[in-house]
């Protein structure tokens, strides 16, 4: 079970500290709009949200949810949402 949960409801993410892994999920609306930024990006279409979760020291990808997930798009995803927990729990 996570220590801690942090959510942003403005942006559609949320942050699950369950030390010693870090688990980033996002919304199928925040996907949406990320996916705008890319217009290749075929996120924005998946119809679910997704979940990413790094091992919290070294911000190593551990996981990621739905899968299949691969290309470009998902590994600036992925980079984004690390950079966001970072953040939000001050790392």
């Amino acid at each position: 079970m996570p220590r801690s949960h942090r959510k942003s409801a403005t942006l559609g993410l949320r942050v699950f500290d369950g030390n010693p892994w870090i688990r980033v999920t996002a919304s199928e609306r925040y996907l949406y709009e990320w996916a705008k930024r890319w217009p290749c990006s075929r996120l924005g279409d998946l119809g679910r949200g997704v979940s990413f979760t790094y091992e919290r020291d070294s911000g190593d990808l551990v996981d990621m949810s739905p899968h299949p997930l691969d290309g470009e798009d998902v590994v600036a995803l992925s980079h984004d949402l690390w950079h966001y927990a970072k953040r939000r729990l001050s790392l």
